[in-house]
């Protein structure tokens, strides 16, 4: 499957595996995969703009994930925004890549 034409920065609105619509920040993309920060909001609906701002991440489980570029297609992609990454926003990429992060 070929790669998508993301960017770091790249507000992302992905089908859920409920039929939902969820939204993801593409924060760094690689040979590998993506690494994504996820929001807790659900839309019936898929949002065709929205204020990231005004997003908060999950309760519970992961605020950032890495997928491969794969995983990502399957999900239904369609970038609805922009917004751009800051040095703080990489804390767990760094971390992630420093650990040997490996995408599945």
């Amino acid at each position: 499957m070929p790669h998508l034409p993301f960017v770091a920065g790249d507000i992302v609105s992905v089908t859920a595996k409920d039929g939902t619509f969820q939204i993801l920040k593409i924060l760094a993309v690689d040979e590998g995969g993506l690494y994504t920060q996820i929001f807790s909001q659900k839309f019936t609906n898929r949002p065709r703009l929205v204020n990231i701002d005004e997003l908060t991440p999950p309760i519970w489980g992961p605020v950032t994930l890495p997928v491969t570029h794969d995983q990502l297609a399957l999900c239904q992609p369609e970038v609805i925004g922009y917004h751009k990454v800051l040095d703080e926003d990489l804390k767990d990429y760094r971390i992630w890549r420093s650990e040997n992060g490996r995408y599945s």
